[in-house]
């Protein structure tokens, strides 16, 4: 794209000229039952969608999702199979789903409908009269919805059931018109806002968790409340006695599906009745086994609670001991970075998601579990953030996916700075790697998780601009792109304007925008309300263009210093001037240039650096410093761009019939995003022939 989401945002606000916001609203009341033998939904639902647009509407159109997993003929069968998964390609015909049995009416007249020409799991229902500015219309239909196998989203795992995008729902009509989609794996979702009443019959043995809070549920909590205080005692045995708890807790009795006699009337059941305003999607998530923790959090001015569950399959459950803290953290971090949550509970349910780590529905997140606690803690706050980016604020995330996806990953960053300031925002993904044998023991969590994967794209020049939609991303850009650098070159805008700026931002962002649908144009109009000046670099050439920024230290002199910017990306960026001690003599910020461009120093000067603290995301961090005092380091450990980084292991590999096992060393430096080398030597001493061998390498990055 050539032009900016900003000059796009221009041109759509004269063609709205005059034009208030405006905002459908739907009301849905649905009663459903789950079949746990046959895994299927009988439904029913009623809604009421009012017409807040200055348009007059003939016709809804619907998301019907579950059909997306009918055939190889839908939207997702293709994706899927075009990025080289062929599972549900191959799948059986029982482990497929469906929707079926609709019948929309008004007024007990049925209406007539049909499915778009290219979606299946997209319908557009027609209205018997025009639905003038205002005025309000009752729909209802029965629906039934067969189950999947998780592919996705929707399924199910035996009797552990994910019911997410599950009902028919209408599509968002906004200020640029209808948006109908279908369902796709990579690639997320956008809805109206509304309320949702939903009555959901199940079998009484099962932990369900859902959108919304219970109404005259005090017989439902007090059971879940039952189970936190013996998830409790468990978590309070010695390890060897919680281990042998868990144990038996999985290997316990099958439930079956029918009562002992076989007789399904016989089966106990339950009815539970879920409500919720300000939402704009209901999921619930069930399972018999979960064990279940509560906690509670007080928002800051300590005047209302929120309630925090977590629920957990016992084989995950040392991995989950401290989720109740993790839920606890998101939504205090994240009530100060945007504003206060303003729903009843937060919720994370123990899953096998098929989509990633983790997937966010309002108030609830499901989480396939993660390889430490530290990775689960990061899948738990990036999808609880979620009810914020997405959630409260309801943009368009198959349009515009950096508003939800990469804001969120921005903000995780910042959670994880707030939360751990004495790590030095270091993650561990391995126990064994880092604290036992201390490899990789430093590796900060926003170069691991957004640096390395931007960069990967950037460098060969693989990358794609962030403001597109989501179905033009190929697999590893959607991540690297729309989460990682958004989520670094936001981090570094922080770098620039302060965090007092930013919080400004992001807190008239959240009360301006909450419940209500921004564009990329709100955003932008948010941020040059606070920064009025110097921002298109960010706003414009971060999210529109693939521009890169190299900048580069090419020589200092007595009291000068030449500077050069081998990239066409140019942000503001800053230079720190240091002794021959190392101490510092100045630090100011430079306005961003093209080419090359001389400074002055102090006289004194004997080294200076190019964004000392090294969050600028740029192609070659390593020549943005004059000088490099050496560090050798075992095997591998986060980057100090500053420093000549020199890694070195024993060589005991490399078996071969005329040197036999060879010993030495392996020393390398570079290797890695942000280097623009890699050197590597391997001298080695051959017992066999008592003589010395070994090889290297050496090439550009």
């Amino acid at each position: 794209m050539k032009t900016s989401f900003l000059a796009l945002g221009l041109l759509m606000a004269t063609l709205h000229a005059g034009q208030p916001y405006f905002q459908q609203h739907v009301s849905y009341d649905i009663t459903v039952k789950l079949d746990d033998e046959h895994h299927t939904l009988s439904a029913r639902e009623s809604l009421v969608y009012t017409n807040h647009s200055p348009d007059t509407l003939s016709f809804i159109w619907f998301h019907l999702w579950p059909n997306a997993y009918r055939n190889n003929e839908s939207a997702f069968a293709k994706q899927k199979f075009s990025q080289g998964s062929t599972r549900f390609y191959f799948s059986s015909e029982e482990e497929r789903g469906y929707i079926d049995s609709l019948d929309f009416q008004i007024n007990g007249q049925s209406l007539s409908w049909e499915f778009h020409p290219e979606w299946n799991d997209v319908a557009r229902v027609h209205l018997p009269a025009p639905l003038a500015p205002g005025d309000s219309v009752t729909i209802t239909t029965p629906f039934f919805v067969k189950l999947p196998v998780v592919f996705s989203r929707l399924g199910h795992t035996g009797k552990h059931y994910e019911i997410t995008q599950w009902y028919p729902k209408p599509a968002v009509y906004d200020r640029y018109g209808w948006h109908p989609m279908p369902y796709l794996d990579m690639g997320e979702f956008y809805s109206e806002f509304g309320s949702f009443d939903v009555t959901i019959t199940l079998p009484k043995e099962y932990r369900i968790m859902a959108t919304g809070v219970l109404v005259d549920g005090e017989e439902e909590y007090a059971w879940l409340d039952s189970l936190s205080q013996v998830a409790d005692s468990l978590f309070a045995l010695d390890k060897k006695a919680f281990k042998q708890a868990m144990k038996s807790l999985q290997g316990g009795r099958k439930r079956s599906s029918k009562s002992e006699s076989g007789d399904e009337r016989e089966r106990q059941w339950k009815t539970l009745h879920f409500h919720q305003d300000r939402v704009h999607d209901f999921a619930w998530f069930a399972d018999p086994k979960w064990l279940v923790r509560k906690g509670e959090l007080w928002l800051e001015d300590s005047t209302r609670r929120v309630t925090l569950w977590s629920m957990f399959l016992p084989k995950n459950a040392e991995l989950w001991e401290n989720s109740v803290e993790y839920l606890h953290d998101a939504g205090y971090w994240y009530s100060k970075f945007y504003g206060p949550y303003p729903y009843q509970h937060i919720t994370a349910v123990d899953g096998d998601l098929s989509a990633g780590g983790g997937m966010e529905y309002p108030n609830i997140t499901v989480i396939s579990s993660g390889g430490s606690k530290d990775l689960l803690e990061m899948v738990i706050m990036h999808e609880v953030g979620h009810n914020w980016v997405y959630g409260i604020l309801g943009s368009n995330e198959r349009d515009h996916a950096w508003m939800d996806e990469g804001l969120n990953e921005y903000t995780n960053i910042r959670y994880w700075e707030k939360k751990y300031p004495d790590r030095n925002r270091a993650i561990q993904f391995s126990e064994t790697l880092q604290e036992k044998w201390h490899i990789a023991e430093h590796v900060r969590m926003d170069w691991a998780m957004n640096y390395l994967g931007y960069i990967s794209r950037a460098l060969p020049g693989d990358d794609q601009p962030i403001e597109l939609t989501s179905s033009r991303f190929d697999r590893a850009n959607y991540g690297s792109i729309i989460y990682g650098k958004t989520a670094i070159f936001s981090r570094y805008f922080q770098e620039i304007v302060g965090e007092d700026v930013i919080n400004q931002i992001y807190h008239d962002y959240y009360e301006t925008w909450k419940f209500k649908h921004p564009y990329p144009e709100d955003f932008a109009a948010i941020v040059r309300t606070h920064v009025p000046e110097g921002v298109d670099w960010y706003l414009k050439d971060v999210f529109q263009t693939t521009n890169t920024v190299d900048y580069a230290v090419r020589s200092l002199g007595q009291g000068r210093a030449r500077l050069i910017n081998y990239g066409s990306l140019a942000p503001p960026v800053p230079l720190a001037a240091y002794d021959r001690e190392g101490q510092l003599l100045e630090q100011r910020i430079l306005p961003g240039f093209t080419g090359e461009q001389e400074v002055a120093v102090p006289a004194s000067t004997a080294r200076i650096a190019l964004d000392p603290a090294q969050r600028l995301p740029d192609l070659n961090l390593d020549n943005n410093f004059s000088r490099h005092p050496l560090k050798v380091q075992f095997l591998f450990d986060q980057p100090d761009y500053s420093r000549r980084m020199v890694y070195w292991l024993p060589w005991l590999f490399g078996y071969n019939t005329y040197n036999r096992l060879p010993v030495g060393v392996m020393v390398y430096s570079g290797m890695v995003p942000g280097y623009d080398y890699g050197i590597s030597l391997v001298p080695l001493y051959d017992y066999v022939h008592q003589t010395m061998a070994g090889f290297g390498t050496v090439k550009k990055t």
